[in-house]
């Protein structure tokens, strides 16, 4: 019987962490050489989504009643040392 959708998408998600991860960092650095905000999700830090400003300082952010509200704000993490 072949796979369905759901469980090969997360399957080849699994697979593919390492490349996945990598290209998440790359965009990072990416939009931090740009000179804008960095947007992501990082259960690490918390729920809601984490905007990391080009000096490495990040916010965590949740949307409460269509508002996005600062709940948190981290130092620059040492694994995403600049150049």
């Amino acid at each position: 019987m072949a796979e369905s959708m759901g469980p090969m998408i997360f399957r080849l998600a699994r697979e593919n962490a390492d490349a996945i991860r990598a290209m998440g960092r790359g965009a990072i650095l990416e939009a931090h050489a740009a000179g804008v905000d960095a947007h992501y999700r990082d259960a690490l830090l918390g729920e809601g989504v984490v905007r990391e400003s080009p000096d490495g300082v990040r916010h965590l952010e949740r949307k409460i009643v269509c508002v996005w509200v600062e709940i948190a704000t981290f130092p620059p993490s040492p694994k995403w040392r600049r150049p």
